[in-house]
């Protein structure tokens, strides 16, 4: 089971930068991102860092209080090479609807992460 989800979550968080890459083709950074989530990072690792930075933020998504995405790195650990800042960059030029759907997105992300905690503590328990 959490297999499945966790290819849910793949196919899901690249349609996410699809989106992203089709409103905005001119940030690099999406189109790098949506790479390296399709053909170089395990999953299973996006997926545990997910769980660690998104999922308990989940009352903030919830509330859709932007502070999230303006102010925390939630999508990616911070390195030496690498932060996300495409996200935080536009944000201010989406319109609500625009805002709503990534909104959208963020609450299906919070639903796979915990979906996946559940696959995984069941499978532990058999």
């Amino acid at each position: 089971m959490s297999t499945v989800v966790l290819t849910d979550f793949k196919r899901n968080i690249i349609s996410f930068f699809d989106e992203l890459i089709e409103m905005f083709p001119n940030i690099g950074e999406f189109v790098m991102i949506r790479i390296l989530l399709k053909d170089q990072l395990p999953i299973s690792s996006v997926m545990n860092h997910f769980i660690s930075t998104v999922l308990p933020e989940k009352n903030t998504i919830k509330s859709r209080d932007d502070s999230i995405i303006l102010e925390k790195d939630i999508f990616f650990p911070k390195s030496k090479t690498l932060e996300f800042k495409g996200l935080r960059s536009v944000w201010s030029s989406l319109d609500d609807e625009d805002k709503g759907t990534i909104w959208a997105w963020l609450d299906s992300f919070v639903f796979l992460c915990e979906k996946y905690q559940t696959a995984m503590k069941n499978e532990k328990c058999k």
